[in-house]
């Protein structure tokens, strides 16, 4: 669900394949960010899945016929092109693809297409040798330089009876590719970093010092950049949240493994955003078997881990490139603790957050947040979903570059 999609018109443009039974879910999603969704189907779609079904789950009637006087009567497939913000078409098969390369419009969605002056999204799903085929990967090329959002197809299993790249992309990919064609290409040609989730201390082999984070603030962070253009390296340390398609992704452990493949991107980057809730410290001795409970000690010996953040800003000097963002986590005195940080990491800003507040932050789909630079008073956003936050980050992000 995407609070970015509110009262959005989607056309959900259906061609026929099997992959077409998977349109009833993605218009669930669609309506329950309370989207305005209307469907168009080619005649071969509707021998997948019927209009009725899709008509009851939008509450809007299908548009399949651009010879029917009911639909056309008002010039249908115009009058739905000038109502959308997006026009969604998944799944879309070999055919329909070329058919929007070569300028063609003999069925609603063509036409439809042809007629519009919103962002297509198309969501290609069909056997693996026809995707591969030169015709339809020149056909896709085709569409991208005409400023298409092409969502690719997944590998898996395919209907067919094949395993390969073909099979229709995860709806929640198609769902980040609908905000992306909805938002400000803002970041384009910029690289950013985002580090996310909690580094793991190991004491033996099986027990580790970490902390509460689960990483959805800085995937979210990460999937808002990718929106809005940029270039995006996510850093991902142990996290319940899944990172977004199109990211290049690291994985890493501990915090020297995330400190290391830090520093060795670093330099390349436009906006480094520090989300990721490291371990400050880890056990001098790591046991090679697991510590029996007879043998334990009262006290675990620690050493201090290095401080990532405090490096990066200190490596900038006088720079100040790239721009350098950190996060607070506080439980008391948030404001003067995070305005602290500010000025002893040397960042440009410190997004603080409150997480001795129950039902919000670490594990929750919301947060509450306190953006300090040192220039302005701090500014305070109100409870949002981690989503909005991401993009509010960016924003103060762009300000800077």
């Amino acid at each position: 669900m995407s609070k970015l999609l509110k009262d959005k018109h989607i056309v959900l443009g259906i061609t026929g394949g099997i992959a077409a039974y998977k349109s009833a879910e993605l218009i669930r999603r669609f309506t329950e960010s309370h989207a305005h969704v209307r469907v168009a189907m080619t005649k071969n779609a509707c021998e997948f899945i019927g209009p009725m079904t899709l008509q009851a789950l939008t509450g809007q009637p299908v548009a399949t016929d651009m010879m029917s006087l009911t639909e056309e009567s008002l010039i249908g497939h115009i009058a739905i092109a000038d109502q959308a913000d997006v026009i969604v078409i998944a799944p879309a098969t070999a055919n329909c693809i070329a058919k929007l390369a070569a300028g063609l419009s003999d069925d609603i969605i063509t036409t439809m297409v042809l007629a519009a002056q919103v962002p297509v999204v198309i969501a290609p799903a069909m056997n693996a040798n026809m995707w591969n085929n030169a015709a339809v990967q020149h056909n896709v090329q085709t569409l991208r330089t005409r400023g298409f959002h092409i969502v690719d197809p997944d590998c898996g299993f395919l209907a067919c009876g094949w395993t390969g790249e073909g099979r229709l992309a995860k709806l929640s990919s198609i769902e980040q590719s609908v905000v992306a064609a909805l938002l400000p290409n803002d970041l384009e040609g910029e690289t950013i970093l985002v580090t996310a989730g909690a580094t793991r201390e190991p004491l033996d082999p099986m027990r580790f010092l970490s902390n509460a984070s689960t990483g959805q603030m800085g995937v979210a962070i990460a999937k808002a950049a990718l929106q809005r253009g940029a270039n995006v390296h996510l850093i991902v340390a142990h996290t319940s949240a899944e990172p977004p398609v199109g990211a290049h992704v690291h994985t890493v452990s501990t915090t020297e493994q995330m400190n290391q493949t830090v520093h060795s991107l670093f330099s390349e980057m436009s906006v480094v955003v520090m989300a990721a809730a490291v371990s400050d410290f880890r056990p001098t001795d790591i046991s090679e078997n697991k510590i029996k409970k007879n043998n334990m000690h009262n006290v675990i010996e620690i050493t201090a881990n290095p401080d990532i953040l405090a490096s990066l800003g200190a490596h900038r000097g006088t720079k100040k490139q790239p721009v350098l963002i950190g996060f607070a986590a506080e439980t008391e005195n948030l404001q003067s603790f995070a305005t602290a940080k500010l000025k002893e990491k040397q960042c440009d800003l410190i997004v603080a957050n409150n997480i001795a507040e129950k039902d919000i932050g670490f594990a929750s789909h919301d947060n509450r947040v306190t953006f300090i630079d040192g220039i302005h008073e701090p500014e305070h956003s109100l409870t949002m979903s981690k989503e909005e936050i991401g993009h509010l980050v960016i924003d103060k992000a762009i300000s800077f570059l």
